[in-house]
């Protein structure tokens, strides 16, 4: 992406963040427990959680005498209110229509939560030129001090590689995470990490929810939308999607209309809605505050529409489809994902921590105690393998989608060989790797020799004597 499309993104996927943690959640148990919730995201948070006590105190709290540690980043003493592992805290992109116009960002007034920032960096940061919203990004993974360093790459040069800044950057977990390229000069551009799902059972699952994602990513592009709601609403929905079966019972906060009234006005009229032509990623964010309506949406509601206003995420995706002309085996494909997704939405089909909890609480050996006893945990793995590789039906997540068998019978039963092959076969397996073109290309690349061939004859290799069977 672009940076300015990629700041946009992050945001936008920002606020999905709490809807794909719920219809993916598959994590009902811990260390042989039951528990009241369906998610591993709130675990994994407290269990990276590296705040001091003093760090965690509460605003107008006094700091403990001699609380202070010179060695940490503030002293070990400057308030989070959020592991390091959490929801965003700040939306990050900066307007393009405003910042031309001379105005405030309007995003800036929807970052309602307390932001940690690194005061010395962030005042660095707006006296080289940046705007405030990737300012406070900033400042904020520079509040924090680094998890890990190695010891070879402590001397890396700041202005040719991003060594030090993703040893900071890469150790604040959040839910969305924005990344810049790895390096000055490298191909890889502008990123945007999308880290809330959970692994599902299958693969055609896994498939579903990803393409989905990336789907919406283009069609929120493609379309203009807009789904910021005020971070503290998406901190709220984090919380919701937690809960047991949030899927079904819980309701989350969403934006009712997707584009803003100056786009709505432009189309109504059959005219084109102004955008500033520099930036793909305009949402006509001047005209946000008007625009921002924010009600409490199942999610069935988010996915599938409500009512005339909300279109729907799912039916979004599918006007995409039809914007690029797809052929008709993608949009059949793309149809079986976001049927899988709106069912399981509407309550129709389980979501894996559904079935698990269900699994377990049906079992023979279970006692009503929320103890997931080891012959349970052992049933419970051997059937998600099996409906994971297409062995055995599960109609209740998977409804009519069939998973083809992907392994031999007792393929897992197998066991690797590790012992050393002869030197005949060796030297045919080495011969018929350097016969690949891929081989003599690396190999003319990293030799500087032109003069190799682009492919090795296998038939010719092999007449040759071995040299691999010392």
């Amino acid at each position: 992406f672009r940076v300015d499309e990629s700041r946009f993104l992050t945001d936008q996927l920002a606020v999905l963040a709490p809807i794909f943690l719920a219809l993916t959640a598959a994590t009902p148990t811990f260390r042989g427990r039951l528990v009241d919730t369906d998610v591993r995201w709130a675990a994994i948070s407290q269990a990276v959680d590296d705040r001091t006590p003093a760090e965690r105190h509460a605003d107008g709290t006094p700091v403990p005498p001699g609380a202070e540690q010179p060695e940490l980043a503030g002293a070990g003493v400057r308030r989070f209110a959020k592991s390091r592992y959490a929801s965003i805290s700040h939306f990050i992109y900066d307007c393009p229509v405003a910042r031309l116009r001379g105005e405030r960002n309007p995003i800036l007034a929807l970052n309602d939560l307390e932001c940690e920032v690194d005061e010395e960096i962030a005042a660095q940061l707006r006296a080289a030129g940046l705007d405030e919203a990737l300012t406070q990004h900033i400042a904020y993974n520079f509040s924090r001090d680094p998890l890990v360093l190695f010891r070879e790459r402590i001397a890396a040069s700041d202005a040719e590689q991003t060594e030090h800044f993703e040893s900071l950057q890469s150790t604040n977990w959040n839910s969305v995470r924005w990344k810049p390229p790895p390096a000055m000069g490298s191909p890889i551009g502008w990123r945007t990490e999308f880290r809330p799902m959970e692994v599902q059972l299958t693969d055609f699952e896994n498939a579903a929810f990803t393409n989905v994602v990336m789907l919406l990513t283009r069609a929120i592009l493609s379309f203009d939308l807009d789904l910021l709601v005020p971070v503290s609403r998406v901190d709220e929905n984090m919380r919701r999607a937690h809960a047991r079966d949030a899927v079904s019972t819980q309701k989350f906060y969403f934006r009712k209309h997707l584009v803003n009234p100056a786009a709505l006005r432009a189309a109504a009229d059959g005219e084109r809605a102004p955008r500033d032509e520099d930036s793909p990623a305009t949402p006509g964010c001047t005209q946000f505050q008007r625009s921002l309506d924010v009600e409490e949406m199942s999610l069935a509601e988010v996915l599938n529409g409500k009512g005339d206003y909300f279109p729907g995420l799912l039916p979004i995706v599918g006007a995409y489809i039809d914007s690029i002309s797809a052929s008709a085996s993608v949009r059949a494909e793309v149809h079986r994902y976001m049927k899988l997704i709106g069912m399981r939405a509407s309550g129709l089909l389980q979501t894996s921590a559904q079935w698990q909890r269900h699994f377990i609480t049906s079992h023979a050996d279970y006692l009503s105690d929320s103890v997931v006893s080891p012959a349970i945990a052992r049933d419970l793995m051997v059937a998600a393998h099996e409906v994971g590789v297409g062995k055995r039906p599960c109609k209740e997540v998977l409804g009519t989608n069939k998973i083809e068998p992907i392994l031999p019978v007792d393929a897992w039963d197998v066991k690797l060989e590790s012992s050393r092959v002869d030197g005949t076969t060796r030297c045919q397996l080495l011969r018929q790797y350097m016969a690949r073109p891929a081989f003599m290309t690396r190999l003319k690349a990293e030799t500087h020799d032109q003069s190799l061939p682009d492919v090795v004859d296998d038939r010719k290799v092999t007449r040759q004597p071995c040299l691999f069977t010392g």
